[in-house]
């Protein structure tokens, strides 16, 4: 995988959620997060494709048990 670093709204655009979500995501604990000195929060990749990956299979879930 790669080292890659994306700012929020590249990491919502790959989770195809928006970019409130994914900092809420941070903020529990499912995203973790890299801060900028300005504050500017940056999330690897990897981890974001990981909670992707997650996301999706969960969708699938809700749609099964009618969630």
């Amino acid at each position: 995988m790669s080292d890659r670093l994306l700012m929020t709204n590249d990491a919502a655009r790959l989770l195809e959620r928006a970019g409130p979500t994914v900092r809420y995501y941070e903020r529990i604990g499912r995203l973790p997060a890299q801060r900028t000195a300005d504050g500017t929060r940056l999330f690897k990749e990897e981890d974001v494709m990981k909670l992707k990956k997650e996301l999706d299979g969960s969708k699938g879930l809700e749609a099964v048990i009618g969630v």
